[in-house]
């Protein structure tokens, strides 16, 4: 039993080592790689990587997920095999269908001029997707994190050194983002070629793909819609920005969700992965799961709320100093987003209660009528030729509402009161409210440059810092320790 808690560790420290990794590496190189790539080659290739990030998953009809939950190694073979053959037919399609797609997508990317590029980057993403979930089901971490390392920290050397080169363009950043994806998978083929090729042609059969296909045949029935609809929800925005306001407003807020959302994959991450095992064993042993998850949603609210306030305070001005001038509308677009970016750390955090609580059909319907809020608010603001910044105002206030909305939902199914979710939630908004009334009068009777509205803010938050940081030190203890 030891022995295996250990492994368990350190198989989840080996898979949280390349978030964190990746993200540390990506945050110490913005400030050089934005000065070097502006905002327009940016929404480029954010484009170009939204439109990946929606296909590459997709092609699976969801059946790759499965292959860590086979039953043994005979099974995960021939889900292996048939998550390939589904593949190849679907890739066949978007082949065959390329100048429709081209079409469709292509007002504001030149998807033709690179569809050698965009083709072999969707084959490479997809093939590693697959090995990442064989490696998994074969315990191979290492090889995992290595690879995610590849697909992140490749971009940015890359970037970086054709910035020095004064190579900055179009095709420059295009191919930059296919390379990743060239890299991503290159570790998992190799490691499955020397070690399981061989395992996996003796162990499938053509009646053995039969069979797999009827016992996990809830996951392209029940599953797939949600799936997408959530891949979509992420990646969508980009490609709606640039339509309705160009390219160069889509760098900008894909600039703003990178930055921000690097927070919330860390943190959130982590704590998804921890709470994942811990809440699926007091479940299974029968236990009250209603205090550790109320203590883990007041931990995350302390620990996330005041430094999302403070780019809502001095968002374009953290922006302007860490990655250059022409950012600062990015970080207005940041400041828009903030309380979004929250909202989302709390979902992201909470996500696995659905699947331990056995609610994901409900997850699916939140999906689904989050995507649909999101694409109606663009649609209509961007036909509308609205304000950008507007627009991620209103569109980030429906995001708050929906997500928190749906985290309050799944704490309750967990045993927490939703009053007392609520309740714990308002006041503590409404203790940052004095932070926010001072800063911004101060703000307008005082004529204060950038490092002093920066300084100003960071000295008003010293108070906060004791209130929810150091009073709360034992539940981030807790969880810490969890």
């Amino acid at each position: 039993m030891k022995d295996r808690k250990i492994t368990f560790i350190k198989n989840v420290g080996l898979v949280s080592l390349g978030p964190i990794i990746v993200s540390l590496v990506g945050f110490l190189a913005e400030p050089w790689i934005s000065r070097m790539w502006g905002p327009e080659l940016y929404g480029l290739g954010a484009y170009f990587y939204s439109v990946l990030q929606i296909l590459t998953p997709s092609l699976f009809l969801r059946y790759n997920f499965a292959i860590v939950q086979a039953a043994d190694h005979r099974e995960a073979s021939n889900l292996l095999i048939l998550s390939l053959l589904i593949f190849s037919a679907l890739f066949l399609v978007v082949v065959l269908f390329y100048p429709f797609l081209a079409s469709l997508l292509g007002e504001s990317f030149p998807f033709e001029r690179y569809k050698a590029y965009f083709l072999s980057s969707l084959l490479a993403g997809s093939l590693a997707i697959l090995l990442r979930f064989w490696s998994s089901h074969m315990k191979r971490f290492g090889v995992q994190t290595m690879s995610v390392i590849l697909l992140q920290i490749v971009p940015v050397i890359l970037l970086l050194l054709l910035g020095y080169q004064g190579r900055v363009g179009e095709r420059q950043m295009i191919w930059v983002k296919s390379v990743a994806y060239y890299c991503f998978p290159l570790l998992m083929i190799l490691s499955f070629v020397f070690k399981d090729a061989g395992k996996v042609a003796r162990l499938s059969s053509w009646q053995g793909l039969k069979e797999v296909a009827k016992k996990y045949v809830d996951y392209p029935r029940h599953e797939y819609l949600g799936f997408v609809a959530n891949l979509l929800v992420f990646n969508f925005p980009v490609i709606l920005i640039a339509k309705y306001w160009g390219n160069e407003a889509s760098g900008l807020y894909a600039k703003a969700f990178t930055i921000l959302y690097m927070f919330v994959l860390l943190l959130g991450d982590s704590v998804n992965r921890v709470l994942h095992k811990e809440a699926a064993d007091m479940v299974n042993g029968g236990k009250d799961l209603a205090p550790f998850i109320n203590n883990v949603f007041r931990a995350l609210v302390y620990f996330s709320l005041l430094p999302f306030m403070l780019v809502m305070l001095v968002g374009p001005e953290l922006f302007s100093v860490f990655l250059g001038k022409r950012w600062l509308v990015s970080g207005q677009f940041a400041q828009a987003m903030a309380l979004w970016s929250f909202a989302n750390l709390l979902n992201l955090s909470l996500l696995p209660l659905y699947g331990v609580l056995n609610h994901q059909r409900q997850y699916t319907r939140f999906t689904l009528v989050t995507l649909a809020l999101r694409a109606l608010i663009l649609i209509t603001m961007g036909m509308a030729g609205a304000d950008v910044v507007l627009t991620l105002a209103v569109f980030s206030l429906v995001n708050v509402v929906v997500l928190l909305w749906q985290t309050i939902y799944i704490v309750s199914k967990a045993g927490v009161k939703q009053s007392d979710s609520l309740r714990f939630l308002w006041k503590r908004l409404l203790e940052l409210l004095p932070l926010a009334v001072v800063f911004m009068v101060v703000r307008q009777f005082f004529n204060l440059g950038t490092l002093q509205l920066i300084s100003l803010a960071t000295l008003l938050s010293l108070p906060y810092v004791y209130l929810y940081y150091i009073r709360n030190i034992k539940q981030f203890r807790s969880l810490l320790a969890a």
